[in-house]
């Protein structure tokens, strides 16, 4: 966690200069030590390409692995990368799925974004999309 609380120091500024590659430094640490909010950071940075080069399959894998120890920012933006096809293909169905999990965590942006999908989603989507929550929910008590 102590790698993570660097990154940020360096990511933002606070208490030294602003150095966004030491910050991603920092943050790789963290997400290799499986730290979840150094996972989510390092996504971010590599999703804006800021201190290090812009790779949306890096990011999705690393919003992944943060999603998957139940954080919240990383499961929304799951969400969004699946709607836009952004590093990942397109597919509504894992979109909602990740916005679901988010919104039941309290993420009024993914209860926004999940209603959005359901305009445009059929109902036998929306079915399959519960089904793959309902399989989360029981894999991640």
């Amino acid at each position: 966690m102590a790698e993570n609380n660097l990154g940020t120091c360096y990511y933002s500024g606070k208490g030294m200069a602003r150095d966004y590659t030491v910050a991603a430094k920092w943050y790789r640490a963290a997400a290799e030590a499986g730290v979840a909010a150094g996972q989510a950071n390092l996504a971010f940075l590599y999703l804006t390409g800021t201190g290090l080069p812009r790779s949306e399959q890096e990011a999705e894998k690393w919003f992944r692995k943060s999603a998957e120890q139940g954080s919240v920012l990383a499961q929304a933006s799951l969400g969004l990368l699946y709607r836009a096809g952004r590093g990942v293909p397109l597919d509504y169905i894992q979109s909602y799925v990740w916005f679901s999990l988010a919104a039941a965590r309290g993420n009024q942006d993914s209860v926004r974004g999940r209603k959005e999908l359901e305009q445009v989603m059929t109902p036998r989507q929306i079915e399959e999309a519960q089904r793959r929550i309902s399989d989360w929910n029981a894999a991640h008590p």
